[in-house]
């Protein structure tokens, strides 16, 4: 992609918004001083085109989305072969023959999957705010947890359910992903009742009770709770019925 918008980005000299989207409104011509330039252009592409076949191999780009640049390329450069192939090429990836029409005419949609006549782009990222995966921050539509947030402005990356027990860990590093809400947590997102929950398989209560020492001790040493909640919490239990055997 990064390859693509280089040509188009050093192709239009001006673009101006309308209702369809944005028309391209005059075209400025490269014209090489020397062998050397027209090699390093030439180069450019080449030296990225493994990163463009891993983002192709990803599927992070889409053989329509490669195809609707490439006609919004064509678009600029007017080349007629390449209008004639990438007509063909953009029809079989599933665009229909009016988007087809409109991107050759010179008409790009920041939105073209989705009706957006105002074509309101929030965070000037090119991106549509109606498709925007972070409509109010720029960004290069990635998103790793594929749930609809963009990875600037998501806060886990890598969770879907974005911290599902609201606890402040994500779940991708959560061990404990249903901690009621408002306990005191560890770094792994655990409470004390998580790590020694009183429905466990104890063998006593004595053995349940060992386990509240140690976690609450961890607790303590780590500084999430104090000395005097401690001993609170280690009297509470001590009346519990937690691993007592009928």
């Amino acid at each position: 992609m990064a390859i693509l918008d280089l040509f188009v980005l050093s192709s239009v000299n001006m673009l101006q918004p309308n209702g369809l989207g944005f028309i391209i409104m005059k075209f400025k011509k490269r014209t090489y001083k020397n062998l050397k330039e027209l090699a390093r252009d030439l180069w450019f592409p080449i030296r990225n085109m493994r990163r463009l076949n891993e983002l192709k191999n990803k599927g992070l780009i889409s053989l329509a989305f490669q195809e609707r640049l490439m006609l919004a390329v064509t678009a600029v450069t007017r080349c007629r072969y390449c209008s004639y192939f990438h007509t063909r090429q953009a029809l079989k990836s599933g665009l229909t023959p009016e988007e087809t029409g409109r991107l050759l005419s010179g008409y790009v949609d920041n939105c073209p999957e989705d009706f957006n006549a105002d074509q309101l782009d929030n965070d000037s990222d090119s991106f549509g705010d109606v498709c925007d995966v972070c409509p109010d921050t720029a960004d290069n539509q990635i998103d790793s947890d594929s749930d609809g947030f963009g990875d600037a402005c998501d806060t886990c990356q890598l969770d879907p359910y974005n911290d599902s027990d609201g606890d402040g860990i994500c779940g991708n590093i959560d061990l404990c992903d249903s901690t009621a809400s408002g306990s005191i947590i560890n770094e792994n997102g655990c409470s004390i009742e998580d790590i020694c929950q009183c429905d466990a398989d104890w063998q006593n209560h004595h053995d349940y009770l060992e386990c509240i020492g140690w976690a609450t001790k961890d607790f303590q040493n780590d500084g999430l709770i104090s000395k005097d909640e401690r001993k609170l919490i280690l009297a509470v239990e001590k009346e519990s019925n937690c691993g007592a055997k009928d």
